[in-house]
């Protein structure tokens, strides 16, 4: 992980220094329901009953997060840990880490996929097999729009992309191959957390950072990737202005680089928190706008 050190280095310092000798602990629990879990711009699951456990001393804190997802992804474990501080003079800061793990984590489903070398004016194309909607087996070029249909005799013919291009060739080659394709999101992540914040009556504002790595599918190495975020609050009516790539991310493999934005209200009705959000990502990342609510209760242990 990048920085890694820098940053170990950095927090033990304001720790001797901000480290009470008897730091009172306080322990804290939550549990709620989500209609739509977005997380940093992306869907991440509808509906999701969800609860942590939070403890903190002095500048430390410590705590868990966990997820019922959609059926097939398992249950989301985030852990996390750090230092925070909060200032007279309407400052904050902290630093800290977490690790978002999953119970359905795999390393990819692994299929056989037929390969047809289809050979048409004098070109040969490789084209995967699959079957449309009504059980026709057709066979699709690696750019993802050219097809062919494959008769009984072995002839191949292109029926797209545009319905007035069309030729045939013979097929060359027919074999199975076998192919890692990814189930999801559901893999290791680990990242950093580095963070600024002012508040002043009833206006607050944020900036936070994220570096980390996540896992591949298919045993390819790991990604890279980090985010920035800004958020403004007023009276509990919040924007946040969120940013993928602030370094040299690389879109071949996988590591995403976007923005979105989201803007809610949030509000606590006896000792009941209620958000409400709508957030639009743009094409790099979902490239969807999605509303959702969220109820939760915290408590003290």
């Amino acid at each position: 992980m990048k920085n890694w050190k820098l940053i170990a280095v950095f927090a033990a310092t304001l720790t001797g220094a901000a480290m009470p000798a008897h730091a009172e602990i306080d322990l804290s629990a939550n549990f709620g329901i989500m209609s739509d879990y977005i997380y940093r711009g992306f869907h991440q699951s509808d509906a999701v009953a969800n609860g942590g456990i939070d403890l903190a001393a002095g500048p430390f804190y410590l705590g868990t997060w966990l997820a019922d997802l959609d059926s097939g992804n398992g249950v989301e474990i985030d852990v996390y840990g750090g230092l925070a501080w909060e200032f007279e003079n309407g400052f904050s800061a902290y630093v800290g880490y977490t690790a978002y793990r999953y119970t359905e984590d795999d390393d990819g489903a692994y299929e056989d996929v037929a390969v047809a070398a289809v050979k048409g004016d004098g070109t040969a194309i490789i084209a995967y097999a699959y079957e449309d909607e009504d059980g026709n087996s057709l066979y699709i070029a690696p750019d993802g729009t050219t097809q062919y249909t494959i008769d009984d005799e072995g002839v191949a013919t292109m029926i797209g992309p545009n319905d007035d291009s069309s030729y045939t060739g013979d097929v060359a080659d027919l074999a199975t191959v076998t192919e890692c394709t990814g189930t999801g999101f559901d893999k290791d992540y680990d990242e950093i957390n580095l963070g600024v914040g002012y508040a002043k009556g009833d206006f607050s504002a944020s900036l936070d950072y994220a570096i980390g790595e996540h896992e591949n599918f298919c045993g390819d190495d790991d990604n890279d990737y980090d985010i920035a975020m800004l958020t403004l609050d007023y009276k509990g009516a919040y924007v946040t202005f969120g940013t993928y790539g602030i370094s040299e991310d690389d879109e071949d493999k996988g590591e995403p680089e976007g923005d979105y934005v989201e803007v809610g209200y949030a509000t606590t009705i006896n000792d009941i928190d209620f958000a409400v959000y709508l957030v639009d990502s743009d094409e790099d990342i979902d490239d969807e706008t999605r509303l959702g609510m969220s109820v939760s209760y915290g408590f003290g242990l």
